[in-house]
């Protein structure tokens, strides 16, 4: 039985019915393909929802345990457990408990420095408060009248 006799009449239908189930067949296998692979995925993401809980928990937990070891007020003179700094800053500075624990300490008055010679520049005050710094300034008038 050669190729052509498959589509000759009546068989013709049989050759069609075939490949329709074939490329059914095809799609169906390609689709539960799919339906895997994003089973998968969404099993990742559970998983990786469920450890950012747990890990949230586990902060929130720590975090009110050390609340209860320092109480309400974190300026009392208490030394923090280990591991743990206590920075209060406030207009009168930065304090850190325990002393000498942070690396790099900021020094606040430079930038309060900082920010009060930039809002002189934008009003237009030199640094004593007063326009263009307190240097004389002379219009083109008084300069006409100085050069008679």
């Amino acid at each position: 039985m050669g190729f052509r006799d498959w589509f000759r009449p009546p068989r013709h239908v049989l050759a069609i019915f075939l490949a329709v189930a074939v490329v059914s067949a095809g799609a169906l296998g390609y689709l539960a393909w799919l339906l895997l692979q994003a089973v998968r995925i969404q099993r990742q993401q559970e998983r990786l929802e469920q450890a950012a809980d747990r890990a949230g928990a586990i902060m929130q937990g720590a975090l009110a345990d050390l609340e209860l070891q320092l109480g309400s007020h974190p300026t009392r003179t208490a030394t923090p457990p280990a591991g743990v700094l206590i920075l209060s800053a406030g207009p009168d500075g930065i304090k850190l408990r325990p002393p000498g624990a942070l690396i790099y300490y900021p020094e606040a008055t430079q930038e309060r420095q900082a920010a009060a010679d930039y809002s002189r520049r934008r009003s237009g005050l030199g640094p004593h408060g007063s326009p263009n710094g307190g240097r004389q300034t002379t219009t083109t008038a008084e300069k006409a009248s100085r050069s008679f």
